[in-house]
């Protein structure tokens, strides 16, 4: 991604993505999720304060009050990954996805809840390589 190129910026001009947090972590979604269902205590500590890039199965998209949604399939018998966008610039682009599309997103975990893995998203990413990323265990 274009943010490592701005070392002498803590806040990417582009995407607003804060450089300061570092290189992101990579995780598919199935294995995001199945973190969460073998020790959800001990998943949430792996990816507390860390900027993620999810990729992974469109299951649905739709609106809320304060956004948009987009559900990313978990792993079998584990939580789907449920993401929130702010609407505007991400409303156009995820009208070009649907269900069974593979989508890259980065972003922030905030917590597991029964409906699913809540990840606030910061940007779609294109389906390209993003760039250096530390791989989850």
């Amino acid at each position: 991604i274009h943010h490592f190129l701005l070392k002498s910026k803590t806040q990417c001009p582009i995407c607003e993505y804060d450089t300061s947090k570092g290189i992101p972590v990579r995780a598919e979604a199935t294995a995001l999720s199945d973190s969460f269902r073998v020790n959800q205590e001990a998943a949430t500590e792996e990816y507390r304060g860390k900027v993620v890039i999810v990729s992974g199965e469109i299951k649905e998209t739709g609106k809320t009050l304060l956004g948009l949604l987009l559900v990313i399939n978990g792993a079998e018998n584990g939580l789907d990954i449920r993401c929130e966008l702010n609407a505007g610039a991400n409303e156009s682009r995820l009208r070009s996805y649907s269900t069974g599309d593979q989508i890259m997103m980065i972003g922030t975990v905030t917590r597991a809840a029964p409906e699913g893995i809540l990840f606030m998203v910061t940007q779609i990413l294109s389906e390209s390589s993003p760039g250096p990323t530390a791989e989850v265990a």
